[in-house]
């Protein structure tokens, strides 16, 4: 009989919870009360340090893990800093409606990397994914994003589960360009604004140039009713960049 040597486990992705606080329309989780114990984690942390890995990933999902952070995520950095020489790499997937600055701050300095859900502008999200109580899950994780770019450090994935050509450059192009456009607190709902106007443009304009141009002048318009103090070039390149991402998304197969 042959020996064989098990390589080092990388990396555990723990399900610490099937309850959530969102209701999407399309979930497969039954949502049951079970959840796992601090016990439970701290064992399995101890034997993915045990298999021998220099650096061991531990993935926090769910559910939605952060109900867990207060009881089981933050209980569990503080452990491994303490119980092993090596150092663990967290990480987790959430929908971000959970999160707060000091939860956002705590994560950073522990290095704790995160996956962020979501399926794209306001209406896609709220339809798609309304918090339990019915409430708005966009504006949610949208109050928290400025944050998350000002640490230097949270890298943005959507989930591609809805409108793919929309959630894309919401996460990769959010921050570098609406943040810079908007010099005041209501950059999320001018993204909104941006997203809206151009899903019209698509409808009412053949040409590019010409969509670009009608999406700039309502967005003026809507900023200047609303007083919204908006630098109209960083608007314009985010548009840009949106157009491009989209046509690299929608691209026809290979043959």
């Amino acid at each position: 009989m042959k020996n064989y040597t098990v390589p080092p486990i990388r990396n555990a992705i723990v399900m610490l919870t099937n309850q959530c606080n969102c209701r999407c329309v399309y979930c497969f989780e039954n949502r049951s009360k079970e959840r796992m114990s601090l016990d439970t984690a701290k064992a399995t942390l101890g034997f993915l340090h045990s298999s021998g890995s220099p650096r061991p990933g531990f993935t926090f999902f769910g559910g939605e893990p952060m109900l867990e952070f207060d009881s089981i995520i933050r209980p569990l950095v503080e452990h491994a800093k303490t119980a092993y020489n090596v150092p663990t790499r967290f990480a987790m997937t959430t929908n971000g409606t959970l999160f707060t600055r000091e939860r956002l701050q705590y994560l950073k300095e522990n290095t704790a990397g995160f996956m962020l859900s979501m399926d794209g502008a306001a209406t896609a999200q709220n339809g798609n994914r309304p918090l339990a109580n019915g409430g708005n899950s966009f504006d949610a994780v949208m109050k928290y994003v400025p944050y998350m770019n000002m640490m230097d450090w949270a890298r943005l994935i959507a989930s591609v589960l809805a409108g793919l050509a929309t959630a894309i450059p919401l996460a990769v192009k959010l921050v570098e360009y609406v943040q810079k456009a908007v010099k005041e607190k209501n950059w999320s709902k001018v993204l909104d604004l941006v997203m809206k106007y151009m899903a019209v443009a698509e409808d009412k304009f053949d040409n590019g140039a010409d969509r670009r141009e009608w999406v700039i002048a309502m967005v003026k318009a809507s900023s200047e009713t609303v007083n919204y103090d908006i630098d109209m070039a960083a608007i314009g390149s985010l548009i840009d960049n949106l157009c491009e991402m989209s046509k690299a998304v929608n691209a026809p197969a290979a043959g």
